[in-house]
Formats: C-alpha cells, sequence, structure tokens
C-alpha cells in the first residue's frame, strides 16, 4: 500500500475513533447543532489562516476555540438570547464572513473544495501529526473526566448536588469538539464533520445497553464507515466526505430498521404466547 493512502487511512480512522466517543457526548446532551456551528466557523478560520498567513489548521483551531466558548456561554445563560437562536445566528454570520471575505481579497492560494468536502489523500506528514495529537488530547480529557461527564449525562441535578461543575463540563465538550472540528476539516470536509460525530452515535443508541458500549460501539461504527469511505473513494474517485457520510447513513438506517423490526416481532411473540 502507498504511503500516503496508509497515512490517509491512519488519521481516518483516528478521527473516527475520536469521534465515534466524543459524539456520543454531543448526542446525550443534545448538542449537534454546536458541532454543525463550528464546522461552518472552520471555513471562517481556513480563510483567515491564508489571508494572515499563519497555518490554516492553526487558524480554524482558534476561530473555533472562541466561538465555542462563547456559544457555550450563551447556551448556559438562560436569561439572554435562546441557544438555538444563537448557535443559528453565529454559524450563519461565521460561513458568510469567510465567503465575503473569499469574494473580497479573490484569487486565494488554497482549493476550498478541499476544505468544503475533504481530501484524505492530501494529507501531509505535519497534518497526520496534527491528527494524531489531536485526538490522544480529545480521548485524554474524556478519560480523565469520564465519570463526572457521565454523571451530568445521567441527572445534571444530581451531578450538582455531588459538587460537579456542570458549566465547566460543557465547556469541556464545547472546546473538545472545537478541537476535534478544526483538525478533522481538511480530512472529513466543513460540510460534513458534523455528521461524523452525531450519524455513528446515534447508530450505537439503537443497540446498546450502556454508556460504555455505546461509546465502543460507535467507535468502531466511525471505523467502519471511514474505511470503506477511503475505500470506495479510491475506487470510484468520488469525494471523501460524501461517500463517508453515505455509509454511515446506510448505517444508522439499517439499525433502526433491524431496531423497529426487533421491536415489532417481541410484541407480536409476547401477544402469541400471553
Amino acid at each position: 500500500m502507498d504511503i500516503s493512502i496508509l497515512r490517509a487511512m491512519l488519521a481516518g480512522v483516528s478521527i473516527a475513533s475520536c469521534s465515534g466517543v466524543l459524539g456520543c457526548f454531543v448526542v446525550w446532551k443534545r448538542m449537534s447543532y454546536f458541532g454543525d456551528s463550528l464546522s461552518h466557523a472552520a471555513l471562517l478560520g481556513v480563510v483567515l489562516g491564508v489571508v494572515l498567513d499563519i497555518n490554516i489548521t492553526t487558524g480554524v483551531i482558534l476561530v473555533c476555540t472562541l466561538l465555542a466558548i462563547f456559544l457555550s456561554r450563551i447556551t448556559l445563560n438562560r436569561n439572554g438570547l435562546s441557544s438555538d437562536a444563537a448557535l443559528g445566528l453565529l454559524s450563519h454570520a461565521s460561513l458568510s464572513f469567510g465567503i465575503l471575505i473569499i469574494n473580497l481579497i479573490g484569487d486565494l492560494s488554497f482549493d476550498i473544495d478541499s476544505y468544503l468536502f475533504g481530501d484524505i489523500l492530501l494529507t501531509s506528514r505535519n497534518e497526520f501529526y496534527q491528527v494524531l495529537c489531536c485526538c490522544v488530547f480529545v480521548l485524554s480529557g474524556l478519560i480523565i473526566f469520564w465519570k463526572p461527564l457521565i454523571l451530568m449525562v445521567i441527572n445534571e441535578d444530581l451531578a450538582r448536588a455531588e459538587g460537579v461543575q456542570v458549566s465547566n463540563l460543557y465547556l469541556l465538550i464545547a472546546l473538545l469538539t472545537a478541537f476535534l472540528v478544526a483538525i478533522s476539516v481538511r480530512i472529513v470536509g466543513a460540510l460534513f464533520v458534523t455528521s461524523m460525530l452525531i450519524t455513528p452515535a446515534s447508530s450505537a443508541r439503537f443497540i446498546a445497553q450502556s454508556p460504555r458500549l455505546m461509546v465502543l460501539i460507535s467507535s468502531i461504527l466511525a471505523v467502519l464507515a471511514v474505511v470503506l469511505g477511503v475505500i470506495g473513494s479510491i475506487y470510484f474517485d468520488v469525494s471523501l466526505g460524501p461517500f463517508i457520510v453515505s455509509i454511515s447513513f446506510i448505517i444508522f438506517v439499517f439499525f433502526a430498521i433491524t431496531a423497529k423490526l426487533n421491536s415489532f416481532l417481541q410484541v407480536m411473540f409476547y401477544k402469541r404466547y400471553n
């Protein structure tokens, strides 16, 4: 196997493993639109990185981090703007500013399509190391704060009674999501990175009986989608991001139908023998 393909595959698997775990918390706390807002802001980070002549990944991380802090504080402020309105406002504003800068500056020395739709095969050695470092950072944060995070997921009031700083945990999830989105834009694409977070976790929810099992299944499904996506995108010569999302959605539909069918059969069995 060519070294570039192997490097791309390892980068994709690393991101998938990480997004499978973090995506469960995003789904549990209903923060899917939060991740979508960060993915839109990533385009602004890309453009600012090019305009300011700094590392593009650094630019994306800075923008996503600042937006994550701002959004997490807004969503926790019950007396201000509603969370869905704030997310929608900043999501489309950051995307609009990014496109506006591109139109005003004119010819920028980067391929915008590779950041919108992803191009994992162009992953350089430095980008590969950045992906690994980011994934280790995100997974480490989730492992260290696993118990309070799970307690918050189960019952926020109980978590507060146990002395858990729930607002800080929301900020933690926001920051980890920002880092993962920022590092995944080049690999998966800004338009599809949110799907990497929510689709495998949503699929795992149909069969998982515990948080740990859901995290494990979600990671496996995410890795499966990426591996099949890389192979399929090379074989059919299509964009990687849409291919991964399509496979993830097919897996989701399969689990949804299977769960519905299993529930139906259980009801029929109960009526027949009771």
